[in-house]
């Protein structure tokens, strides 16, 4: 006696098709929203580095040649690869211009700098280093001018979590960066100063 059985059919269904495209989907959502979410940190900490870099060269400048040096940072918004600070005299630095990275300009960067607590996120902030090792917002003549107790330049990318600070010390000139994972807006402080 012989058992019929009936034969299985090769291949998916449909229904099993459908569930695999959906779950495809959404696996695939999720790693381009984490994959977004970490170019857009990465980016912030590129232009952090590049400008605490900048800045580090700069502050050490006027020891040597006996010249102040005057920092000019754009604040607002801000496209890929413009120019985020100049220094003048040229020779402060190697560099008269640091610019922000430009590899993908669909993004704009959001800058604000704040000097002793009042913020300014359109236009432009200057101060100066001057040759006694301090920074001054005011030009100095024969190196006098009013020292600062705090600088600090907060950029995010596209207005989005996280920003990313640098932070001068106006008496003595040191230079610290920080973030604050928890917003996008450049108006607000650091809240955790422990990156090296």
């Amino acid at each position: 006696m012989s058992r019929f059985r009936p034969s299985t059919p090769a291949g998916f269904t449909v229904v099993e098709l459908m569930v695999t495209v959906a779950v495809l989907g959404i696996v695939s959502s999720v790693a381009f929203n984490v994959s977004q979410s970490s170019w857009r940190r990465e980016r912030a900490s590129a232009a952090t580095f590049e400008l605490s870099a900048w800045l580090d060269q700069i502050s050490r400048s006027p020891e040597q040649n006996g010249t102040s040096c005057q920092v000019t940072v754009n604040t607002g918004t801000l496209a890929s690869g413009a120019v985020l600070a100049s220094v003048s005299p040229a020779n402060c630095a190697t560099e008269s211009n640091v610019l922000l990275p430009a590899i993908n300009n669909n993004q704009s960067f959001q800058v604000a700098v704040s000097v002793a607590n009042a913020v300014t996120s359109v236009g432009t902030s200057q101060w100066w280093f001057t040759p006694r090792g301090a920074i001054s917002t005011t030009a100095p003549a024969a190196n006098t001018g009013s020292t600062v107790s705090d600088i600090s330049v907060r950029i995010s990318v596209a207005g989005t979590v996280p920003v990313r600070c640098v932070r001068l010390s106006g008496t003595l000139g040191l230079l610290r960066m920080g973030r604050n994972n928890a917003t996008g807006d450049p108006n607000t402080n650091c809240t955790d100063w422990s990156v090296r």
